[in-house]
This record gives C-alpha cells, structure tokens and sequence, in this order.
C-alpha cells in the first residue's frame, strides 16, 4: 500500500498524476442500480445488421461498376470490340460475387423464413 502512495506522489511531483496514471483502487459506491428494461427488450433477439457480410465487398463491386463505366466510354469513344469482351467479364465477376454474397447470407442466417 506505501508503494502505491509513494508512486503517486512522486507522479504528482513531475507532473504527471492524472486519473489515467494513479494506481490508487477508486471507492466504489455504496448500493447498486439495477436497470429497468421492457419485457419487449428482454425478448428481443439479437438482430444481425442487414448489411454486416456483404459490406466487405461493396468496394469490389463498386470498383468492378467503375471499370464497366470505363469499357462502356472507351467502347463509345474508340469503337474496339475489346472493351465489350472485358465488360463482360466484369459483369460475370459482379454476378458470381453478389450470389456468393446472397448464398453465404442464408448460411449465416440473415433472412428468415417469415
């Protein structure tokens, strides 16, 4: 217990003691609260977020989006076929990632049978 007076004051000497450096035990207070919620709350499941899964792949797909734009103004400004064919693979790539993104969210149970 000296030690722990000692630090502090020795803290509180350079300048240093705040609540963040004090090693002394705070009082807890006397009594406790006890919180109040509806029987709605307690009932409630714990909902997942609709968006907690697939919000890892929005910059994909917003990028993949962004690279079609790109092949769609190149096709209309140089006329080559080339940016056609990439387009394409861009929008299979979008399609496999939102069906992988809509299987796997069934899997983790983010839609009921309701």
């Amino acid at each position: 217990m000296k030690k722990k007076k000692d630090f502090d004051k020795w803290m509180e000497k350079q300048g240093r003691l705040n609540d963040n450096t004090s090693i002394k035990k705070k009082k807890k207070k006397k009594g406790t609260k006890i919180k109040e919620q509806s029987w709605a709350k307690m009932n409630e499941k714990d909902e997942k977020s609709w968006d907690d899964f697939r919000n890892q792949y929005n910059g994909i797909i917003k990028n993949l989006l962004n690279n079609i734009d790109i092949c769609n103004r190149r096709y209309a400004e140089e006329g080559e076929g080339g940016y056609l064919i990439q387009r394409k693979v861009y929008i299979k790539e979008i399609e496999e990632i939102k069906t992988f993104v809509k299987k796997k969210e069934i899997e983790l149970g983010y839609y009921s049978n309701e």
